[in-house]
């Protein structure tokens, strides 16, 4: 397919904006494992905004009904509404980073790129190595990914620190002494996982 001069132009503008982004992405060892634009989704379009949950990671290997049922509990069946390719990703067994926030607009909008790649992030504990490591060290794996979003974003340690603080009871001090020293723990050994993997 030949594509037209205006198509050409967005498709460069598009490659550019990916680029810039590229840094970014490449930054989170964990997220860029996982990271594939075409999995992105804003279902609520214009309404995008600063909500209570800034994105989510959907598996849709577990068929569209027990998604539906997932997002009945969670009160978002309204999302299934969208007009945008939220749904028809769901039913195409497309695995899905559905974002709440406005789309990010340039390089430089970190925040919305880490709520992007946070939300990638969970894919890694789909592993059985991954999961297994949550388990024997007692880790809950939000309070482990946000943990990762202060590692890996240092510019933006206050407000994690903030949102850590906000959401747990124990607060960011309690936390810290166990959540730390394991993000630490687990890139190293996601390093060393990826890099045995590399040399099978």
């Amino acid at each position: 397919m030949k594509l037209t001069s205006k198509q050409q132009q967005s498709k460069i503008a598009d490659d550019e904006y990916y680029a810039g982004l590229q840094s970014l992405i490449e930054k989170d060892v964990i997220a860029s494992k996982y990271f594939n634009p075409d999995e992105i989704t804003y279902p609520l379009m214009e309404k995008s905004g600063n909500y209570n949950y800034a994105g989510i990671q959907i598996d849709t290997s577990k068929g569209y009904n027990k998604i539906e049922s997932a997002l009945q509990k969670r009160r978002m069946t309204s999302l299934l509404n969208s007009p945008s390719s939220f749904k028809s990703k769901l039913k195409s067994k497309k695995s899905v980073i559905a974002i709440f926030q406005n789309p990010v607009s340039n390089a430089e909008d970190i925040n919305k790129m880490r709520t992007i790649l946070h939300e990638v992030r969970h894919k890694a504990f789909n592993d059985p190595i991954n999961k297994e490591f949550l388990k024997t060290n007692n880790l809950d794996e939000e309070v482990l990914n946000r943990f990762l979003d202060y590692k890996i974003f240092p510019e933006l340690r206050t407000v994690i620190k903030n949102e850590i603080d906000g959401r747990y009871e124990a607060g960011f001090k309690q936390l810290e002494n166990k959540y730390r020293p394991a993000a630490e723990n687990f890139i190293k050994l996601f390093n060393k996982n990826s890099k045995s993997l590399l040399g099978q």
